[in-house]
């Protein structure tokens, strides 16, 4: 499989920019691990994230822990909460999906 022409295959250097511009207090996905846990690794690891996260690109396919998310219903309190409206839909991913989509920038 071709990847689009909108999307690049990362390298490490665009994984490491990636977890520098993530946020220290953001939920965890389904498996746990936080960014700070992540930012750890050292480069061979890191280049094996990054080569996972390539695979995972190249082919198209991610694995099934990868589509396992999480969904919460949040009732925004600046808004009214007797109304749809007034609630927010957050997705809790786990941080190898969420580090895909900030390298593709979505």
């Amino acid at each position: 499989m071709t990847l689009p022409p909108e999307m690049t295959v990362p390298r490490r250097t665009e994984l490491e920019a990636a977890l520098r511009a993530t946020k220290k207090d953001s939920a965890p996905g389904p498996d746990g691990v936080r960014y700070p846990q992540v930012k750890q690794l050292g480069q061979k690891e890191m280049q094996e994230l990054a080569d996972i996260i390539n695979t995972s690109m190249e082919s198209g396919k991610i694995t099934e822990d990868q589509r396992d998310c999480r969904q919460a219903v949040l009732p925004n309190r600046l808004k009214d909460n007797s109304h749809l409206k007034g609630y927010s839909i957050i997705t809790m991913a786990n941080v190898l999906v969420k580090l895909m989509e900030k390298i593709q920038g979505v």
